[in-house]
């Protein structure tokens, strides 16, 4: 017989799982359903009475994904698995574990407790009236219009109950009767909390950038600053008839923006994130087009935790 003395799920995310350690002085056929489809089979033999599975967060880590929307369902950014052993050639499976796993690619979770509700970095972002602030939540909950007083002046339903929800929490958009009068906006999901300050600034040449964060979720950051261009591009030169040309011209313009003087400490986490995405897009007009980050430059005082003005450069995929 089996017995689990290491769960692997120290907490709900995937990132953060460890290896599943079974107590077995027999060989067995272990399995890992998601749903109801079988997506590993493996066989096991102890060493001194113990069985290591590990790896298993890589094989987790490519069922699940979020997805770069502003509104919506994600229906992939969570799920059910099964943990199963066998001892007689899988004649008859019994569950080890049932768990609800949610993304999160990076293993250095900040959320270490688990009951991360609100999937976005820290505690603090900054939003802006008229622009896109997508959150996504792990089950219903409120967000609360409050000024500078702490008067709540309204309150909004975000996220859903069923699956992973990403609401657009532009104030414009959730409070369009009260937000002019906003300072912040307040966010409770499943005991979770998180508070978006409201920038009214007019910045005319800002730019807009989404990318999953450290949960996968969706995110928008601004950049305040007008984005700068410098050409390049990739040649061969060949000579023709004496005369030298380029062939095989592919132009490779990197853009670089500037963040402006972030508001908190707490933001430096959120461009950190999109520094570290794996998918990034830039709004040009009214299309969000991929884009590769390149490289970067920021400041930052750990000992106060003030940070300056983040540099990022990126070319288009």
């Amino acid at each position: 017989m089996a017995v689990m003395t290491q769960n692997p799920c120290r907490t709900k995310f995937v990132g953060d799982m460890r290896d599943m350690i079974l107590s077995s002085a027999d060989s067995l056929d272990f399995r890992l359903l998601k749903g109801a489809q079988v997506i590993l089979t493996e066989h096991y033999a102890p060493a001194d009475g113990t069985i290591r599975v590990g790896g298993l967060w890589l094989v987790i880590d490519s069922c699940l994904y979020g997805e770069l929307k502003l509104e919506g369902g994600q229906s992939f950014l969570a799920e059910g698995f099964t943990f199963q052993w066998s001892d007689d050639d899988g004649e008859t499976w019994t569950d080890l574990l049932n768990a609800t796993l949610f993304a999160s690619h990076r293993r250095e979770v900040s959320h270490q407790s688990g009951d991360k509700n609100v999937f976005s970095h820290g505690q603090l972002a900054v939003c802006y009236p008229d622009v896109p602030h997508p959150l996504t939540f792990a089950a219903a909950g409120q967000a609360s219009l409050v000024s500078a007083d702490g008067t709540v002046l309204a309150t909004s339903p975000v996220g859903s109950g069923t699956v992973p929800y990403t609401t657009n929490c532009d104030p414009a958009l959730l409070f369009p009767e009260h937000y002019q009068d906003g300072a912040e906006i307040r966010f409770t999901c499943g005991g979770d909390t998180f508070r978006s300050l409201i920038d009214h600034s007019n910045y005319r040449d800002k730019q807009l950038l989404r990318f999953l964060n450290l949960y996968d979720a969706p995110e928008v950051l601004v950049a305040k600053v007008a984005a700068q261009v410098k050409p390049q591009w990739t040649e061969e030169i060949g000579t023709t008839y004496g005369e030298d040309r380029k062939y095989s011209v592919v132009g490779k313009d990197e853009y670089t923006v500037n963040s402006g003087l972030l508001v908190t400490s707490s933001e430096y986490l959120h461009w950190h994130d999109l520094l570290l995405s794996r998918r990034v897009e830039v709004l040009v007009g009214t299309e969000w087009l991929p884009v590769i980050v390149t490289k970067s430059n920021y400041t930052q005082e750990m000992r106060s935790g003030s940070v300056a003005n983040v540099f990022l450069t990126y070319r288009f995929a």
